[in-house]
């Protein structure tokens, strides 16, 4: 019993040094989510950009995986930042959709804040 839990104890700790010892992935400073292919002013278009939006916010902001507290109050403002100002553009090519002329692009800036 005494040498199973000697050898758990030894996996863990092996197991635990090699999560650590991965490099990570650079995070993005930005990120583009286009649009173009989605019917904006639809429900399904609009619910489609937001979920493109919050995936781009979840991926500029490191938002997930091992965080210390600190770092993951760090990346829960930045997310909401980001969150909020890609819905805010968001709106507004909505609105400009909607009041007859086309915008020339067809991206949203998501950015980490």
């Amino acid at each position: 019993m005494k040498s199973a839990l000697i050898v758990a104890t030894m996996v863990f700790g092996a197991t635990a040094s090699a999560v650590h010892s991965e490099p990570r992935q650079p995070v993005p400073r930005t990120e583009q989510v286009g649009y173009a292919d989605l019917d904006l002013g639809s429900k399904g278009g609009d619910a489609a950009l937001a979920r493109r939006i919050r995936g781009a916010s979840d991926r500029v902001c490191d938002v997930g995986g091992m965080q210390t507290l600190e770092q993951f109050e760090i990346s829960s403002r930045c997310y909401s930042a980001a969150l909020a100002d890609g819905q805010r553009q968001m709106n507004h090519v909505i609105a400009a959709r909607k009041s007859g002329p086309m915008l020339a692009g067809a991206a949203l800036t998501i950015s980490r804040r």
